[in-house]
């Protein structure tokens, strides 16, 4: 990756950019998300336990279409991939502020990554 590029992946995000936006407007497809975590340097190896398998990204499995119902050999892209499921942290004493979050799980020790959807939306934005 260039310099360039993480740099830009890096700049700040404003504070009001996607929080509170409709959910049906952050759609993160699984790949989408770990590509981000690629592009951005971040590491397979968990910073709690040390365990080096990757994480385990919150999702939804993709619904199977029409033509995989019927047990033959279903087309293939983007709507095959899976969602990424987007928490929301939100501040007690404030709580209309909601946060979106995607979160990656490690396998072994349970340490939760979260990642904001603000900078992996941009990152789509840009990519395409």
């Amino acid at each position: 990756m260039e310099a360039e590029d993480k740099r830009q992946l890096l700049e700040p995000v404003g504070p009001g950019d996607y929080r509170n936006t409709p959910k049906e407007q952050m759609v993160i497809t699984l790949s989408a998300f770990a590509r981000f975590m690629s592009k951005s340097g971040r590491s397979h190896r968990c910073p709690g336990c040390g365990f080096d398998g990757g994480w385990v990204m919150q999702g939804y499995a993709p619904k199977p279409n029409e033509t995989e119902k019927d047990g033959s050999e279903g087309p293939s892209g983007p709507h095959r991939d899976g969602l990424a499921k987007v928490f929301y942290h939100s501040a007690v004493f404030d709580s209309d502020d909601k946060y979106p979050v995607v979160l990656a799980e490690c396998p072994r020790c349970g340490l939760v990554q979260s990642t904001s959807v603000a900078r992996i939306l941009r990152y789509i934005k840009e990519d395409e």
